[in-house]
């Protein structure tokens, strides 16, 4: 069974079991977001950081169970994702792909540096 053979579901329903609509999300994440910033002022996220922390989740996931580059998981997070295009979906492989590359140097440095002590 292929994922474009599911028929997703709404992720958020209302106790009628019918989905939200975007305007109402946006309404009730406005007014949890106010009361949340009520206590922390600093506190500022968007509904779309939850997709960002999904696609980034996904990624990291997906990568070290099936042992792949997170280049071959393009076309499948733009499905996940409901992007039309895999340009708009490149910018999570970009971002993962640089902060490995960096995570790597930073570890690089850090040997060398222990090795004059």
């Amino acid at each position: 069974l292929k994922n474009s053979d599911l028929q997703n579901e709404p992720l958020f329903v209302s106790n009628k079991g019918k989905p939200y609509m975007n305007n109402t999300l946006e309404s009730h994440w406005g007014d949890l977001r106010a009361l949340i910033q009520s206590q922390y002022p600093d506190w500022y996220y968007r509904p779309h950081d939850l997709r960002s922390t999904f696609a980034l989740n996904f990624l990291e996931i997906e990568t070290k169970h099936r042992k792949i580059s997170y280049d071959f998981l393009l076309e499948e997070l733009a499905e996940l994702m409901g992007h039309s295009d895999t340009l708009t979906t490149q910018k999570y492989i970009r971002f993962v792909n640089r902060r490995k590359s960096q995570l790597i140097a930073a570890k690089n440095k850090n040997s060398k540096f222990q090795l004059k002590d």
